[in-house]
């Protein structure tokens, strides 16, 4: 990336960013409008703070990066408000404070620096903002290294890093970043944006060649002596502990039989994971007092399904029928997370056979999503879907539409 902007102030910086399609998202914008680098470089640099180039601070050893480059990764981080975020090698602080900007008084920013006089540095410049008006309280300074073992064990929902990380201790950065979390960190002279899935799986990818120095890692003697004041908290995890009691009868005080085949449950567990239950089971009405529950309306397959997604947040989808009827099952007991988990299974397994019942499925449940996926499929596909037997049994509105944006498509509107 070139260094654009020479000039000396920050509305010219930002509107240099928009030019060069750098600075992309309004809410970043606003952050960098309100949290200016001038306020967070030493005196004798100010007349330099608005340039789009790094920044050597002599005296206390570090560089401040190019402001491109910050907007590059929060581009990439995609902070939300409440997400819990670490800067590590935070430097001036500007790129923290921008993050605390983003994550709102609900969240937590800490950035972290091994040099002492950069956390002073920053922590002035936090007082230079609540003069102005602008309070960041969900963001904080540590004089700490990375590598050395945090004393709370936190996790993070979103991390960057101002230094080069080496190769076999990486692994190290990945353990500190929760599940769906994001990392942006040099990997040598690449920048790479590493995701980790809700499994705890880790993907890499590169973004960019870069240079920068590399992270400092300490003596096996610091760790030690940091170990001595760690309390190592046991992980916790509700959905391996709902997950036991799913179909358990051990203080079980409801039954449903379906298809003459017992699933276990726990009233207090339904009513505070479905809207359904918990009406039911606030009302009053006899039929909240009943325990033993028959089920007709649904296979066996697909209520277990339901009550193993209530315990669980998840449930196992064999194949199209399922998924229909899981469909059905969301859509009466008000759980629209159990229905998006059916359309995302129905809209990888679009035939040219079944996609016009689908569609059909799609609004009768106001599955909006789904619905697009099928319209498009059978849009580029028109001819052959338009010979199948299901085109030709779908209702009046489905066709209308389709012959629509059909005409549309041919005529080229």
């Amino acid at each position: 990336m070139a260094y654009r902007y020479q000039g000396d102030t920050n509305q010219g910086l930002i509107e240099a960013l928009e030019e060069d399609d750098l600075l992309k998202t309004r809410k970043i914008k606003n952050a960098m409008l309100l949290i200016q680098r001038g306020d967070f470089v030493p005196e004798k640099y100010k007349s330099q703070a608005y340039m789009d180039k790094p920044l050597r601070i002599e005296e206390l050893g570090f560089n401040i990066s190019a402001p491109h480059m910050y907007v590059f990764c929060l581009e990439h981080l995609n902070l939300h408000p409440g997400n819990s975020f670490l800067d590590v090698g935070s430097g001036c602080g500007h790129m923290t404070a921008i993050a605390g900007h983003l994550v709102g008084e609900t969240g937590y920013v800490v950035g972290i620096d091994v040099l002492p006089g950069t956390i002073e540095m920053s922590n002035k410049s936090l007082e230079i903002l609540k003069e102005k008006g602008i309070n960041l309280s969900s963001v904080s300074f540590e004089k700490r290294n990375v590598f050395i073992p945090d004393i709370s064990c936190r996790k993070w929902d979103r991390i960057h890093c101002g230094a080069a990380c080496p190769q076999k201790i990486k692994h190290k950065l990945y353990e500190l970043l929760n599940p769906g979390g994001i990392l942006i960190t040099p990997l040598g002279s690449s920048l790479v944006l590493v995701q980790k899935d809700m499994n705890g799986f880790t993907k890499e990818t590169k973004l960019l060649d870069v240079r920068y120095g590399d992270l400092i890692i300490p003596s096996k003697e610091e760790i030690e002596e940091a170990e001595k004041q760690r309390v190592i908290i046991p992980e916790v995890s509700l959905s391996n502990d709902y997950v036991k009691m799913y179909n358990n009868n051990f203080l079980s005080d409801v039954l449903f039989l379906v298809d003459n085949k017992p699933i276990f449950a726990h009233r207090i567990i339904l009513a505070s994971r479905c809207e359904y239950f918990a009406s039911l089971y606030n009302s009053g009405m006899k039929d909240a007092l009943v325990s033993e529950v028959v089920i007709n309306d649904y296979s066996y397959e697909a209520f277990a399904e339901f009550i193993r997604y209530i315990y669980t947040g998840n449930c196992i989808i064999t194949g199209t029928e399922l998924a229909s009827e899981l469909m059905y099952v969301g859509d009466y007991y008000k759980m629209d997370q159990l229905k998006a988990l059916s359309e995302i299974f129905l809209s990888k397994s679009l035939t040219i056979d079944n996609v016009c019942s689908i569609l059909e499925m799609s609004y009768h449940f106001c599955a909006e999503q789904l619905k697009r996926i099928a319209f498009d499929f059978i849009t580029k596909n028109f001819e052959s879907v338009s010979h199948s037997k299901g085109f030709g049994e779908m209702g009046n509105e489905c066709m209308r539409e389709i012959l629509t944006v059909a005409l549309r498509r041919l005529s080229g509107v």
